[in-house]
């Protein structure tokens, strides 16, 4: 995919734009879509990751990282590029796992956790994780990262109980 951007930004663009979003064919190019995300930035290959994303794209962190000292917001390809691999330095073996999302059209809220284990600490997380990320012309255009999924339920306008499908998707608990 890295080898030509232009295709997955173009295929992306129509299917977004063309697909309804109860359609089968959608709901399936964006979990495959998902799967190869998650995937890339688990083996750091930041360029793959990063053809999903507008070169002017806008990245929130979530409040757990604003308390270990990260940017609340994050600008532009080489700033995220910059800021994931410090953050994977920082956090040994960092991967993301996907579980789920939820397309709300111009928005998709993606459900997973993240793993990780302290750098000098050695101390090991593993903690819900959740990305609201607004689409334009098919790619990610800002991203708001969060540490809970009700609070990223709430953010897209959505209660966990009307979710269809969400009763099958188990959020870890957070460690104390």
């Amino acid at each position: 995919m890295v080898a030509a951007p232009w295709l997955y930004r173009w295929i992306a663009r129509i299917v977004l734009r063309s697909l309804r979003v109860d359609s089968r064919m959608r709901r399936g190019l964006l979990s495959a879509s998902f799967r190869s995300g998650y995937g890339a930035f688990n083996r750091r290959d930041f360029d793959l990751m990063l053809v999903r994303y507008t070169a002017d794209c806008e990245f929130v962190t979530s409040s757990g990282l604003r308390s270990l000292g990260a940017s609340g917001s994050i600008r532009d390809h080489d700033a995220l590029r910059k800021f994931v691999e410090a953050i994977a330095e920082a956090w040994q073996g960092w991967e993301l796992r996907p579980h789920g999302f939820v397309d709300l059209g111009d928005r998709v809220l993606w459900l997973g956790t993240q793993r990780a284990q302290g750098g000098s600490s050695q101390i090991p997380i593993e903690d819900p994780y959740a990305q609201l990320q607004d689409i334009d012309r098919g790619l990610i255009s800002r991203q708001l990262a969060f540490n809970d999924w009700d609070a990223a339920l709430r953010a897209g306008g959505q209660r966990r109980d009307e979710v269809q499908g969400l009763e099958a998707l188990e959020a870890p608990h957070r460690a104390a």
